[in-house]
């Protein structure tokens, strides 16, 4: 899981990394670097795509979703499901400018 360190020093949760995909086993990666690839997928398309069951792509999105890979959305009756990864992460630089901007803030000299 990536996380992100806020002006105020939190850390937030901001999604997972292809390194992450990348320690999955070979089945899991490769279902996850398909639906980044389509986007947003239901579950007949990962039965299509996989040649397996139901049963059986519904419980490898279940344990991708609790492993934070893959979010479930629902769109009036139907389901989707969506890659869950980190942004691209900003620079440090950046980070470092819009803290040095929010201590220096006019009028709080």
């Amino acid at each position: 899981m990536t996380k992100e360190t806020t002006s105020g020093g939190q850390e937030t949760d901001i999604g997972l990394s292809m390194v992450d995909v990348m320690s999955l086993p070979d089945q899991e990666q490769k279902l996850v670097n398909w639906i980044m690839r389509h986007k947003s997928v239901s579950l007949a398309e990962v039965v299509a795509h996989t040649g397996a069951g139901e049963d059986i792509a519904r419980a490898q999105l279940d344990t991708l979703i609790a492993q934070g890979f893959v979010q479930e959305v629902e769109q009036g009756s139907d389901r989707y499901y969506r890659p869950r990864l980190a942004s691209k992460r900003r620079s440090k630089l950046s980070t470092d400018i819009w803290q040095s901007l929010e201590e220096k803030a006019p009028g709080e000299e």
